[in-house]
């Protein structure tokens, strides 16, 4: 069963805990946990486990932009720079050309340029955002090329919020929006972008390997550029409300008990293919990702943050699909086969994926022993020496190098 699947997967692969939510027509058939939410603590996973969620925040994002065409607040094919007035990239040309669909289709001609905010995105605000959006070139026409871009994402849900809330400041206003057009109406009462306030009870700590093969709770340190950044992967949630949102996707836009949420027509312009991921019938379209490879619509998205991995994927015309939130690095291994044995399970498919699993952990050992061969700890005392003691670049900010006997 894809229970004993996932439990089976977790103690193979090292990952402390596991939320997995599956909906069947209509039905939530499953939302549970497995394993700890800490393996300090070894408090267990369950349905309520709140998780960083990473880049699954992009469909509730686009979601809520869906919402605002619904209620005739925007059009998909506006310009950016009409709603959004601070709104520019590195080209004049270009920013007037792009259309609120292009936030988010990750088909706009901007290139990913994360470091900004893996550097210092724990300080920066969303102006900062928009300010570094406002440096980066084009490296390909709209369309032409599948250029996975967060600070797109990030700027297509504060556009968002301008456009529900102008009144407020561009944080606070995709905040107020989402909680008003996607949390609220859906019945996701524990889903929330409050970092500290996740962190509070029933949620999952994050883990990492080391260099030498130990699972350890990761610094969450990293994970706070995700607060400015959270229109593109910032929500903490849980199996119970993703399962929420599920059943509404599967249901084309209806509640469980009956009632319309929103229109077919915004909700599914988000599935259209904007530009193709480079694969025979795989496409990105609004914050989703669609793929027909094996004959039968699936849409997905993942997500990637330090020491959690997430997968949302759903089959619109099967009726079917699933959540799974993890609070580990080695989790992305899981996402992968667990999406194959969820096809083998629901179309009664030839059995691969047990055995993909199977060879797994040694292919990831001896990954991580090949790479630990090229490093030596403690750093090399020659090494040490030759470093300067403050690196310091115009955007990317400050590094500071500080030993304390043999470790730096």
């Amino acid at each position: 069963s894809l229970v004993q699947f996932v439990e089976n997967a977790r103690v193979r692969l090292g990952i402390p805990g596991i939320g997995l939510g599956i909906v069947q027509d209509g039905e939530v058939k499953y939302a549970g946990g497995f394993g700890v939410r800490d393996i300090g603590r070894g408090e267990n996973v369950d349905a309520s486990t709140r998780f960083l969620t990473a880049s699954i925040t992009k469909p509730l994002t686009s979601l809520m932009l869906a919402k605002l065409v619904d209620a005739g607040k925007l059009d998909w094919d506006m310009p950016v720079v009409q709603l959004l007035p601070s709104f520019r990239v590195g080209d004049a040309t270009l920013t007037q050309r792009l259309r609120v669909r292009h936030l988010l289709c990750a088909c706009s001609g901007i290139p990913a340029q994360d470091m900004e905010g893996v550097f210092s995105g724990d300080e920066m605000d969303a102006d900062d955002v928009l300010g570094v959006l406002a440096g980066i070139k084009p490296t390909a026409r709209i369309g032409e090329l599948y250029q996975y871009s967060n600070l797109m994402a990030v700027a297509g849900g504060y556009l968002g919020g301008h456009v529900a809330h102008p009144g407020l400041p561009l944080d606070k206003a995709y905040d107020r929006a989402m909680q008003d057009l996607v949390f609220d109406p859906l019945g996701m009462t524990t889903t929330t972008f409050d970092f500290d306030a996740a962190m509070q009870g029933n949620f999952a700590s994050p883990h990492a390997t080391t260099i030498d093969g130990d699972t350890v709770v990761a610094d969450m340190g990293v994970n706070r550029m995700s607060i400015v950044m959270r229109p593109d992967g910032g929500a903490w949630s849980n199996v119970e409300d993703l399962t929420h949102y599920l059943q509404m996707e599967l249901a084309d836009g209806l509640l469980p008990d009956g009632r319309r949420y929103i229109g077919s027509a915004p909700l599914q312009e988000r599935l259209k293919g904007q530009v193709a991921r480079g694969g025979v019938e795989q496409w990105y379209g609004m914050g989703l990702k669609t793929d027909r490879r094996q004959g039968v619509l699936q849409v997905t998205h993942g997500g990637s943050m330090w020491g959690y991995q997430a997968e949302m994927t759903w089959l619109p015309e099967s009726g079917a699909g699933y959540v799974l939130l993890m609070n580990a690095d080695a989790g992305v291994q899981l996402r992968g086969v667990f999406a194959d044995r969820f096809l083998e399970v629901l179309f009664d498919l030839e059995p691969k994926a047990a055995a993909a699993l199977a060879i797994l952990p040694s292919s990831m050992d001896a990954e991580r022993k090949a790479h630990r061969a090229t490093l030596t700890v403690p750093l090399a005392a020659e090494t040490r020496q030759a470093l300067a003691p403050v690196y310091v670049h115009p955007v990317l900010g400050t590094i500071r190098v500080v030993s304390e006997g043999s470790t730096t």
